[in-house]
């Protein structure tokens, strides 16, 4: 497979080649051959996962730890809402940071497990009215792997954006082109696709980090809070 890939290579871009390769040789074209359990789901990555995945990923995964922490202190950042925290370790070491922290997660088991006091349950895409945080504003607000599995993306980042502080920071890590075709996620965004949501919620990107095509890791997006009712910037007809 890897051959065939080169041969591609060799007369696409590197980026369609991948893309074709991919296609191609995706668990779902080859099911008559490869058996795939109902209690399982494979990714275009070619990993098995269980149903029920349990989400206890280290503190900052895939992002520049001391880059986030020297942005929040030259940004004056006290406050920070963690989205989608599974059980908390981030929480937990924003807190040992020096960090108001707290987090909300959708997963009551994680939450169960994390024993942590300022861990919520709440559906960030629910009317901002059930949120157990409504009467707080933060800082800065991190999602890590979180955003590519929501039905209402936009409505999702709104909220973010009412929770946060005017001028307040978001970051957002989302993973790579790999991770399309992987049935728990939504949709893998691409930069100009998350770019666009972002200015619909009222966010303006200031810096991007990584790479959405051809990397194990994906892109990490810098935002900073402009308006509460977006767009930010009006479209653009090509």
């Amino acid at each position: 497979m890897k051959t065939f890939r080169a041969l591609l290579s060799l007369v696409l871009p590197k980026w369609l080649a991948h893309d074709i390769h991919s296609f191609l040789f995706h668990p779902y074209w080859r099911k008559h051959i490869v058996k795939i359990s109902n209690n399982s789901r494979v990714t275009s990555a070619g990993i098995t996962c269980k149903d029920e995945k349990f989400s206890s990923r280290r503190p900052f995964k895939n992002l520049d730890k001391d880059r986030i922490l020297n942005l929040f202190r030259k940004n004056n950042v006290h406050s920070v809402l963690d989205v989608g925290c599974g059980v908390g370790r981030l929480v937990k070491e924003l807190s040992e940071e020096g960090f108001n922290a707290c987090g909300i997660n959708i997963n009551k088991l994680e939450i169960e497990q994390a024993q942590h006091p300022d861990i919520f349950l709440y559906d960030i895409q629910n009317s901002i009215e059930n949120c157990p945080l409504k009467t707080k504003k933060f800082d800065a607000v991190v999602s890590i792997d979180c955003i590519e599995h929501l039905e209402s993306p936009l409505i999702a980042l709104k909220n973010i954006n009412k929770l946060l502080n005017p001028n307040g920071l978001f970051i957002a890590y989302i993973p790579s082109a790999r991770w399309i075709e992987c049935d728990y996620h939504i949709i893998v965004y691409s930069p100009r696709q998350f770019r666009w949501l972002l200015n619909l919620a009222g966010f303006d990107l200031i810096a991007k980090k990584g790479r959405y095509r051809m990397s194990k890791n994906g892109v990490t997006y810098f935002a900073r809070k402009i308006m509460e009712k977006g767009p930010v910037y009006p479209a653009v007809l090509e």
